[in-house]
């Protein structure tokens, strides 16, 4: 999986810049799961917050350890992105 565009590079680097931000230093994110954010919010970090912050609230729900593209989509679902 590999990111083309520097928009989509820019949204994958700024997921990962507010993971280790919060001290997480593993995977926390399928690689399909970040692709279907940045896809989902177009790159604009306030709908990726939203997407992040609801996909983990589920995905802790399910007792994933990580979270994955179908947890991404429902959480998409859900908020109506």
């Amino acid at each position: 999986f590999t990111l083309s565009t520097p928009l989509e590079r820019e949204a994958k680097k700024y997921i990962l810049d507010k993971q280790r931000g919060a001290g997480s230093h593993m995977e926390v994110f399928e690689k399909s799961a970040l692709e279907a954010i940045v896809n989902a919010s177009n790159g604009i970090p306030r709908v990726i917050d939203k997407i992040v912050n609801q996909a983990l609230v589920i995905g802790n729900a399910l007792n994933e350890n990580i979270i994955t593209s179908e947890t991404v989509m429902k959480t998409v679902e859900d908020l109506q992105v």
